[in-house]
C-alpha cells in the first residue's frame, strides 16, 4: 500500500480531465501550466500544481461551491496525460 506522502503530486505539463458530476458544463480537459495552473472555462486559473490529485479534487470543488455553481460539488479529476520527469 502506498502512503499517502508518496501519492502522486500533479504538475506542470500533466494533463487532467475534471468531471463534475451531473454538470457537464463545468467539466474539462486541461494541461497543467508551467505555474502550476489548470485553466477552467468557469473558474478562470486554479492552482493544483504540487497538490495530490484527492486535494486538487477538494480545491476544485470548493471554488465550485465558492462561486456558485454547484452546491455540493463531486469533483474527479482524471491524469490523462502524466508529464515527464
Amino acid at each position: 500500500m502506498v502512503a499517502a506522502a508518496q501519492e502522486y503530486r500533479l504538475g506542470a505539463g500533466d494533463v487532467i480531465r475534471i468531471n463534475v458530476h451531473q454538470h457537464p458544463d463545468l467539466s474539462v480537459e486541461s494541461r497543467i501550466a508551467e505555474g502550476g495552473d489548470v485553466s477552467h472555462p468557469r473558474l478562470g486559473p486554479v492552482r493544483v500544481g504540487g497538490q495530490t490529485v484527492t486535494a486538487a479534487e477538494r480545491t476544485i470543488a470548493e471554488r465550485l461551491r465558492a462561486g456558485g455553481f454547484v452546491q455540493q460539488p463531486q469533483v474527479t479529476i482524471v491524469l490523462m496525460t502524466q508529464r515527464i520527469q
